[in-house]
C-alpha cells in the first residue's frame, strides 16, 4: 500500500511526462494481474529439435517459406499451467532427448512463475469497483439526484456529488466538467455539451470518424456501419512487410443494463432501466 501510494503522490506532480508515466502505472496494476497466462514467441527452431518441442509445446507452422540453415521459423505457445517435472522424468525417452526436454520444462516453469498474475486481485478490484459505484448511486437517488449516466468510475448526473466526495486523493471523485446537454445512446457512447465544448465518447470508433460526430447527428449513428475501421497491423515474415488489416465496424448497443423504448413506428428513440424482480 505504501508504494502504491508513493506512485499515486508522483503522479499528482505535473513534471514533464512523468505524471503520465505513473497513471499508467495504476491504471495497468489490476490488468497486469488479469492478464492470460499464455505465452507466445516466434523464433527458429532446427528440424533436428521439432521433436523436442513438440513434446512441450503447441506449434504453429503459419510461416510458409523454405528453411534457413536447417532451420525453420514457427510460432510457439507455452502450456497455460506449470509442468510436473516428475511426470518427464518417468518418460520412456533417449537419455539425451529426456534431458534436452527437462531443460525446456524447467525454462517454461521459470517462465510461467514470473508472469505475476493474480486473477483473483483483478476480480477483488473491479468487485469493489462496483460495489462503491452502486452505493453512491442508491445515495444519490435517496437523495432526489437524477443520475443520466454511470460507468466504472463515472457518475453524470444533474447536481453537484457531494463535496467530500470530490479530492484529489485516491478513490475519490474528480469533476471532470459540467454540461448543459447530453445525448447517452449506450455504455461508452455518448456526447456531452456546454458552451466551450462537445466531449465525444465513442468507442471501437476512430479519431478521424469522431471528427464528424456532433450534438445534432450523434443518434443517427446508431444504425450506422463504418468502413475501413483499422483492426490491427499484420506482420509478413516473410516479405518483410507490415500492413493494415481493415474491417466494418458496427457500433453494439446492447445492453443488460438497460432495455430499449421504441415509438409507435418502431424506432428506438430512449431507454429505460430492467426491472429486476
Amino acid at each position: 500500500m505504501t508504494i502504491l501510494l508513493t506512485i499515486f503522490t508522483k503522479k499528482k506532480v505535473k513534471k514533464n511526462n512523468e505524471s503520465l508515466f505513473y497513471k499508467l502505472i495504476l491504471n495497468s496494476l489490476y490488468g497486469r494481474f488479469g492478464m492470460k497466462n499464455t505465452i507466445k514467441k516466434s523464433k527458429f527452431i532446427k528440424k533436428s529439435d521439432y521433436y523436442i518441442y513438440k513434446l512441450v509445446y503447441t506449434i504453429n507452422e503459419k510461416y510458409d517459406f523454405e528453411p534457413i540453415n536447417d532451420s525453420k521459423f514457427v510460432d510457439i505457445e507455452y502450456p497455460n499451467e506449470k509442468i510436473d517435472i516428475n511426470k518427464i522424468y518417468k518418460l520412456n525417452l533417449i537419455k539425451e532427448i529426456k534431458k534436452r526436454v527437462i531443460y525446456e520444462v524447467k525454462k517454461i516453469n521459470n517462465e510461467l512463475n514470473n508472469l505475476n498474475i493474480a486473477v483473483q486481485i483483478s476480480s477483488a478490484i473491479t468487485a469493489y469497483s462496483r460495489i462503491k459505484i452502486i452505493n453512491d448511486l442508491n445515495f444519490l437517488i435517496k437523495n432526489n439526484y437524477n443520475i443520466y449516466y454511470s460507468d466504472t468510475d463515472s457518475i453524470v448526473c444533474d447536481k453537484k456529488l457531494p463535496g467530500e466526495w470530490i479530492s484529489k486523493n485516491i478513490g475519490s471523485y474528480k469533476l471532470e466538467g459540467e454540461y448543459d446537454e447530453g445525448i447517452f445512446i449506450a455504455p461508452k457512447i455518448y456526447i456531452l455539451k456546454n458552451n466551450l465544448e462537445e466531449k465525444i465518447t465513442f468507442k471501437g470508433l476512430p479519431e478521424s470518424e469522431k471528427e464528424k460526430i456532433n450534438i445534432n447527428n450523434i443518434s443517427s449513428f446508431k444504425d450506422k456501419t463504418f468502413d475501413n475501421i483499422i483492426k490491427f497491423f499484420k506482420k509478413d515474415v516473410k516479405n518483410l512487410t507490415i500492413s493494415k488489416d481493415t474491417t466494418e465496424f458496427t457500433p453494439s448497443y446492447i445492453s443488460n443494463k438497460r432495455e430499449k423504448v421504441y415509438d409507435e413506428n418502431n424506432n428506438w428513440i430512449d431507454t429505460k432501466p430492467i426491472n429486476k424482480k
